[in-house]
């Protein structure tokens, strides 16, 4: 199996699908001219990602399955003489910047863009990167909130460009997704974990084994198997991620205390037989959700291994049946579908169950997207059938939106 590659890409910019559009190109040039009175040194776009299987896996050193999409950020930069980093986003209408010192958290941008600015630059410090200023203006077509991960491609789209202009693209791709989650963790304060960023910045459809966290094994998966026939679906099922920080964090909490009670750090260290084991004294030691959300992960991290077998073999249909067996093992062992304390909004629950209902006569498969408790749902659907789902779905919960995105073959790349 080929790695992917680590190394920054750059490409004209005719030859990524998506990025290609005119009046985007223009209205980005036009808007970064008339904004910093002189003409951007580069281009960079990022992918928003997919996760296809793991579910809450890499926080324990598990396995997961995640794709780039056809949906990006596109950004134009110059430098900047001044120790500020300023960045334009014209799909927010808003600006964001920071000014030196870069190393430290400032407690009033937590929770906003300019802590992803101030976080990136910091990585770069703490590796001894020297960084002067940066202006940028920005275009997004990663919707926000749709669980295509805007957050983590908007960090590395960040982290691409002061790669670009300060270390002379010597950093790799990894490097790059390490820097972002830093920030995201540590500046603007989301206790993610690394998928997200090295989604975004790999491209494809990848393998990644975090058995060791910091040099993590990266292999491509085909996904051409999918595109034939199959069209991945994003539904927006409502809700926002805003007061969930705590239930979050809870997950990786509970599961290193099953971890710990067994000696061990992590539960990537603890096969089934031991944890079988020991079930009766974890219980009464620690509660049923905590054995419950680490029965999930032991199942969930061999399962990403054999659906990424299912892939290289072509054999499709095992592959969707086990990504159902992801989502239903998210919903009953994992518990990310259900806010507790708040059992009259369940939007995840419902749209579950609507998408289920749909594939049983039609084919396919659907499980609970990202972090879960509020946010979307990932379906594989037959492609002929795109228009019936969409109405389908629309008819049934009134979903507010519903996106179609496809696998994009490249991540962070510089365009020229």
């Amino acid at each position: 199996m080929m790695k992917v590659p680590g190394t920054i890409l750059q490409y004209p910019a005719g030859a990524l699908k998506g990025v290609t559009d005119a009046h985007r190109w223009r209205r980005l040039y036009h808007q970064f001219v008339q904004r910093f009175q002189q003409e951007p040194l580069g281009w960079v776009s990022v992918p928003g990602r997919l996760e296809i299987g793991g579910n809450h896996t890499d926080h324990h050193q598990g396995r997961v399955i995640a794709a780039a999409v056809d949906l990006d950020m596109l950004a134009a930069f110059a430098p900047l003489q001044e120790q500020v980093l300023i960045v334009r986003s014209l799909t927010l209408n808003q600006e964001f910047s920071v000014t030196a010192p870069f190393q430290q958290p400032e407690n009033q941008e937590k929770g906003t863009a300019a802590a992803f600015l101030r976080g990136v630059a910091a990585g770069f410090m703490a590796r001894g990167i020297a960084i002067q200023g940066m202006v940028a203006v920005l275009d997004s077509r990663i919707p926000v909130g749709a669980g295509l991960s805007s957050s983590a491609a908007y960090a590395v789209t960040i982290a691409t460009i002061l790669n670009k202009l300060y270390a002379q693209n010597a950093l790799s791709l990894l490097e790059l997704a390490l820097i972002a989650r830093y920030a995201e963790n540590q500046f603007f304060g989301k206790p993610c974990g690394l998928m997200d960023q090295m989604a975004c910045a790999f491209g494809g459809m990848i393998l990644i084994d975090f058995k060791t966290p910091h040099s993590p094994l990266v292999k491509r998966l085909p996904h051409d198997l999918l595109s034939d026939e199959w069209q991945f679906a994003i539904i927006a099922a409502g809700g926002g991620h805003e007061k969930l920080t705590d239930h979050y964090r809870e997950i990786p909490e509970e599961m290193a205390q099953v971890a710990q009670a067994l000696g061990r750090s992590v539960l990537r260290q603890i096969n089934w037989q031991e944890f079988r084991q020991h079930i009766p004294q974890l219980r009464e030691q620690i509660g049923d959700r905590a054995v419950l959300r680490a029965w999930h992960f032991l199942e969930e991290n061999e399962r990403v291994a054999q659906q990424a077998r299912a892939l290289r073999s072509g054999n499709v249909s095992t592959f969707l049946q086990f990504m159902m067996e992801s989502g239903n093992s998210s919903f009953k062992y994992l518990q990310n579908v259900v806010v507790s304390g708040n059992l009259k909004e369940q939007s995840l629950a419902v749209t579950l169950a609507a998408c289920e209902r749909w594939i049983r006569r039609n084919g396919g498969a659907c499980r609970v997207h990202g972090g879960g408790f509020a946010g979307t749902v990932l379906a594989v659907i037959p492609s002929h059938k795109q228009k019936a789902f969409k109405h389908y779905i629309r008819q049934t919960i009134r979903a507010r939106e519903i996106f179609f995105p496809n696998v994009r073959p490249e991540g962070a790349v510089i365009l020229e």
